[in-house]
């Protein structure tokens, strides 16, 4: 009889620690469940935040025809505005910007303001330097101009033995180049708008406008000096960029083509003058490229005064956080 008691006790005690174990594994397993299913959610509510050029194309359309957002044949990861009025209106220091390009390599989108600011000189004095030519620095291009290796600057006749240049670099630097990142920066900008700059490369070089280059040459013309800052202007190709009109297509275009100027369907035209960033490359007096109120590309002495356009990149970090990009409800940013 004891024998018989002592063996159903220990049925009992096994069949309560079966149960235990079994309750035990049965919450563990459901306690697991229930942690994925709110991992799973909790991913699922994760909104990633979209900045930079990536906020604009996440909600533009790319377009191959018309006013809007083109991808870039030209330069890669870059997408331009094209046309003769875009919606790339934006908001930037309470004032309205338009939108140049976007840039997925470093995630900026570049901006242009979209009224001129007073009429200020490139760079005040002429301050020409000589410069002694040896026939080592002389060479013929594929077009058959003679170019001055050292000072990048370009002659349809063998040059002189001696060339005088003016103040016409922007990197030198120019007179408006000091006046932008300084004064016009620390007083004219608010600290928001400051805080939404990023420190960016702008291509600086001299540029053509002989009939002899395509688009393609002005632009490797412009990138054979490069100059690191917050504010810069325009670089004389991308107001050509701009433009849908089909016969225009380079510098000398807009330079000479009347079709052009008269109908550029150029949204940065925008019937006022003033300075772009790009010096003319065949000059011994100065010369930069400034747009004209008809809309054409001209050049003058820098020592003359121009409109001012400044030119910024946003951080990437900046978020678009409402508007359409039209003029009457432009994107708003913060960062």
């Amino acid at each position: 009889m004891r024998r018989y008691r002592r063996m159903r006790k220990k049925k009992q005690r096994k069949l309560l620690i079966l149960v235990v174990c079994s309750i035990f594994v049965f919450m563990s397993v459901g306690y697991a469940a229930m942690q994925t299913e709110l991992n799973i959610g909790a991913k699922g509510n994760v909104v990633k935040k979209v900045t930079g050029a990536e906020a604009i194309l996440d909600q533009v359309n790319i377009v191959t025809t018309g006013d809007g957002l083109y991808k870039d044949s030209y330069e890669e990861n870059q997408y331009i505005y094209r046309g003769s009025n875009p919606n790339n209106y934006i908001t930037f220091n309470n004032e309205q910007w338009r939108i140049v390009s976007v840039n997925t390599n470093d995630n900026t989108i570049k901006i242009i303001r979209n009224e001129v600011l007073e009429d200020r000189v490139f760079h005040s004095s002429f301050c020409s330097t000589a410069y002694n030519i040896t026939d080592k620095e002389v060479k013929k291009d594929k077009n058959g101009i003679y170019q001055i290796n050292r000072i990048d600057y370009l002659f349809v006749e063998p040059p002189p033995v001696e060339v005088y240049l003016g103040c016409n670099k922007w990197d030198e630097p120019a007179e408006l180049n000091t006046y932008l990142n300084e004064v016009y920066y620390n007083n004219t900008l608010s600290e928001v708008a400051r805080n939404q700059i990023e420190e960016s490369w702008f291509n600086v070089g001299p540029v053509s406008y002989s009939s002899n280059y395509s688009l393609s040459d002005n632009m490797e013309q412009s990138k054979s000096a490069k100059w690191q800052g917050k504010i810069g202007l325009i670089d004389v190709t991308e107001y050509v960029k701009a433009s849908t009109n089909s016969v225009c297509d380079s510098v000398y275009d807009f330079y000479s083509n009347g079709s052009c100027y008269n109908d550029a369907q150029d949204y940065l035209d925008i019937s006022d003058i003033f300075w772009t960033i790009s010096p003319r490359l065949e000059s011994d007096s100065g010369f930069v490229f400034y747009i004209d109120s008809n809309g054409n590309l001209n050049h003058y002495d820098a020592y003359y005064s121009r409109g001012v356009r400044p030119v910024v990149y946003l951080s990437p970090n900046i978020q678009i956080t409402g508007g359409d990009g039209s003029q009457n409800d432009p994107y708003e940013l913060t960062i």
